[in-house]
């Protein structure tokens, strides 16, 4: 754990815990595509708040919604946990388009603010 490869994405709560892993970006996946930014900063600020530094929503070029994930870089490796435990493997409880998809929450490939 803590090697920062593309084969290892997956988030360890105990290898967090024990600062053997200092990544401090993640992506949420499984969100609704009609989700707004907004949205999906109320939904993270709800476990969260203050804790992430830089939210990215990728949206589709010529449409009206994102692609169904965000980037979230946080201030710290340890504030990734909260969110993992609320969001990882549970239904996302927005309601905009009416699809209530399973969140999966892993680390992104690139670390850091660009």
């Amino acid at each position: 754990t803590g090697e920062k490869t593309a084969e290892n994405l997956d988030i360890d709560i105990a290898a967090i815990s024990g600062r053997q892993d200092t990544r401090a970006a993640c992506v949420v996946r499984g969100l609704p595509h009609r989700a707004t930014r907004a949205d999906i900063m109320a939904m993270i600020d709800g476990v969260v708040a203050g804790c992430y530094d830089c939210l990215i929503l990728p949206v589709v070029p010529g449409r009206n919604c994102n692609v169904g994930c965000a980037l979230v870089n946080f201030k710290y490796p340890a504030a990734i946990i909260p969110l993992y435990q609320a969001f990882h493997g549970k239904r996302c409880k927005l309601t905009c388009g009416g699809s209530r998809r399973v969140m999966e929450v892993g680390y992104t490939r690139e670390q850091g603010r660009r």
